[in-house]
């Protein structure tokens, strides 16, 4: 504070934790937060070296070869994800070998941290519940499922540290009663998903043979890595000036049970994303959603070509659902 024109900055996975934990005399007012992401799938395309995709994407050319070489990009970033080292590696290399070795000892880096997190936790139980978070991505976060040998609340306490050092992005459940977003959020109920989607596939053991026949062949079944790629782009997409999290909407407690993966507010209205990781998958929940709650606009994220279709609703109304194409996310979430 005694030298004004010196700026300082601070970085670091763990600095959220370290702020929380010290006794910090903060200067309020005076420091700007910025959250650093993993690299979204246009940043990738930049770092390989495919800068005549990036362009042909923000340019708006579109054609089905395009399509269908920008679909492949995407299912390589599936694989290697938007870590830093692990993209300048593919772009290097071009071994997806050598990727996955950069991919395990970045979770073995994060396990070597696990003592700074925090000296009342045990270490065992922190690791269990870091290496099964991506078993249980895109779904409803139930603690006991994570460690079956902690209590539920000691579970919660490593939740919310994983949470802090933003290795795992929450998704919030929001009943959607109006704007805010957050003036409906129930911070109980918890979507996790993971810091990145490469690292994702590192913890599933997914060799990159049996990775690409998956996806060609029954990406349906892995449909929770569709989910993590839209949850990383949206969690990030505020340019990293707010804390990385998401909102979706779950309808659990009757006979009649409904989920939309997520839900974003554009220009004072909200819209309801779903995640299709294959094609010919219907929209129940979707529908159901926008009948309740008298939406007439959603998204649809897939691997199809960009397009919209009407879909009749009760009483006569029309739902218009836009399909974007992953690798188009960024350029939609611009036009918002």
């Amino acid at each position: 504070e005694q030298k004004k024109e010196i700026p300082v900055l601070a970085a670091g996975s763990l600095l959220e934790i370290t702020l929380h934990n010290e006794e910090v005399s903060f200067p309020v007012g005076r420091v700007s937060f910025l959250w650093v992401s993993p690299m979204t799938f246009e940043e990738y395309l930049l770092g390989v070296g495919r800068t005549d995709l990036f362009e042909k994407l923000n340019q708006g050319e579109t054609s089905e070869v395009i399509h269908n070489i920008l679909n492949e990009e995407v299912k390589k970033y599936f694989f290697i994800g938007g870590m830093p080292n692990a993209v300048k590696t593919f772009a290097q290399t071009k071994s997806f070998l050598e990727v996955r070795r950069v991919q395990q000892e970045i979770l073995e880096a994060y396990r070597s941290d696990f003592p700074k997190y925090s000296k009342r936790l045990s270490l065992d139980r922190l690791s269990n519940v870091f290496d099964s978070l991506p078993f249980h991505l895109g779904k409803k976060l139930i603690y006991s499922k994570l460690d079956s040998q902690s209590r539920s609340t000691e579970i919660k306490v490593m939740v919310e540290l994983l949470m802090r050092a933003n290795i795992l992005i929450p998704s919030y459940h929001s009943n959607l009663s109006g704007l805010p977003l957050k003036a409906g959020i129930d911070s109980s109920v918890i979507k996790p998903f993971f810091v990145d989607i490469g690292l994702v596939n590192c913890a599933h053991d997914f060799d990159w043979i049996n990775f690409e026949e998956m996806y060609d062949q029954s990406f349906s079944t892995k449909g929770f890595l569709a989910e993590q790629f839209v949850s990383q782009h949206i969690s990030y997409s505020r340019m990293g000036i707010s804390v990385p999290e998401s909102i979706f909407w779950l309808k659990d407690k009757d006979i009649k049970k409904a989920e939309v993966d997520f839900v974003l507010a554009s220009k004072g209205r909200m819209i309801p994303v779903e995640v299709k990781a294959s094609k010919g998958k219907r929209l129940k929940s979707l529908i159901s959603l926008c009948e309740q709650k008298g939406f007439h606009k959603a998204v649809k994220v897939s691997k199809e070509y960009h397009f919209s279709e009407s879909i009749k609703l009760k009483g006569d109304k029309l739902l218009t659902v836009e399909n974007i194409p992953f690798y188009a996310l960024e350029s939609w979430f611009r036009s918002l």
